[in-house]
Formats: structure tokens, sequence, C-alpha cells
């Protein structure tokens, strides 16, 4: 799974978290911080081996819209389209973004989609580095043949990033994915080097707590533009 924030917004006068997350290899965003109206931005990704793509354009007005594609090594795709709106005006509540998306699915199994709706909640952290701490919830029902093992998926990440200098970030997360008949925890692990303010290449790890593969490796690209 991947994360994502503007790495050039880390100063200690306050930042803007962009986040993503990729479960069980597939690129799944949410972004409770939203994009100004007119930036992108762009993660290219490896799985061992299997590679990934996520790219999202800011509308304004704390609207984001997001397209993923993920091949793995085994044949299976997807492809998604997320739209994200954010809301930090609300009294009381934490940093915060719903999204809605859709998404086609091929594997072993056949041809299937999913349909969903997802919540962000987070906050910006000082101690004991600048940094940030976000939970994402999403629930999703599965058609066709991907509806095989289970109607509802479920999926869960929790994330805590921190900046202990100016070039380096360092992410911890655990993923969760559900259904009826299966389910998949794992603990991930990565480290993001900023090369400019606009380039951040990363490496990380996702080790099995239980269901899928035991470990994989992650190599990144991100482009902020």
């Amino acid at each position: 799974m991947v994360i994502r924030h503007n790495l050039a917004a880390f100063r200690p006068c306050g930042l803007l978290v962009f986040l993503c997350l990729a479960l069980s290899g597939e690129m799944a965003f949410a972004n409770p911080w939203p994009r100004d109206r007119g930036q992108s931005f762009l993660a290219v990704a490896s799985f061992d081996g299997a590679p990934s793509i996520w790219v999202d354009h800011g509308l304004g007005n704390g609207r984001t819209v997001a397209l993923s594609a993920f091949l793995g090594r085994t044949g299976d795709r997807r492809i998604g389209l997320r739209f994200i709106y954010s809301n930090d005006l609300t009294p009381y509540w934490p940093r915060h973004g719903f999204f809605a998306l859709a998404e086609w699915r091929k594997s072993h199994a056949g041809h299937g989609a999913l349909t969903g709706l997802g919540m962000t909640v987070g906050a910006d952290l000082t101690q004991p580095w600048p940094g940030w701490t976000s939970l994402e919830l999403q629930a999703g029902l599965l058609h066709g043949a991907q509806a095989a093992s289970g109607r509802i998926e479920w999926k869960a990440q929790g994330t805590l990033g921190l900046r202990p200098n100016d070039w380096l970030v360092v992410m911890t997360q655990l993923q969760g994915e559900w259904t009826r008949a299966q389910g998949n925890l794992h603990f991930a692990p990565s480290v993001l080097w900023a090369v400019t303010d606009q380039i951040s290449l990363e490496f990380g790890l996702r080790r099995q707590i239980r269901g899928g593969r035991a470990q994989q490796i992650k190599l990144g690209s991100w482009l902020d533009f």
C-alpha cells in the first residue's frame, strides 16, 4: 500500500498531508486534505515487480478526482476511479474527508467490479517531530465474479508518519481487508526521501500478519506538479 503527502508542505509552521493506501497490492487512496485547484499528483510503485499507478487532480472547494491502476504478477488487474470531498470546517471534528469509488477488477475468478464509500479522519502532529496520524475506513459492494467470497468488502488502514528532518519521512501502517470468507492484515513500514520539492523516492516493506503473501518489497516514486 502506498501513502502520499506533499513533502514540500512539511514545515515547522504547519503541514499539509495527502495520503493514500494500497491494500493487497492495488492502489486505493483516500485524502481528507484536498489538493488545491489545478494541482496534480502522480505515484508509480512496484510491489515485488507488480506495477501500480495513481494520479489525482484538485478541482477546488475541497474536491479531488483520482484514477488508479494495478497489474498483479498472477494476472490480477484493477482500474479504479475515486471522487474525494473534504470538509475541515465542521466544528469539533478532526481533519476528515469522504470518498466514493468505482473499480473494475479481473482475476482468476473472472471479471467483476466494486462500488463503495469511505471516510478518513486524521490529525497533524508536532512531537516528537512534525507528522500526522490518520485512520481510513471503507465499505464496498462486490459485483460479478468478485462477489464469490462475499458481497461486502471492508478495508481499514491506520497510519503514523513522522518527519525527523527536511528530506526524510518515516511511516508506519497497519492495513486490513476483509470479506465474509477471508481476511488479510499487514504491517507496512516505509521511508520517503525527498530528492526535490516535487520528487520523492519511497522504499517499504509489507509484512503479513494474517492472510496474503508473507512479505512484499515496495519501490516507488512520487511527483507533485
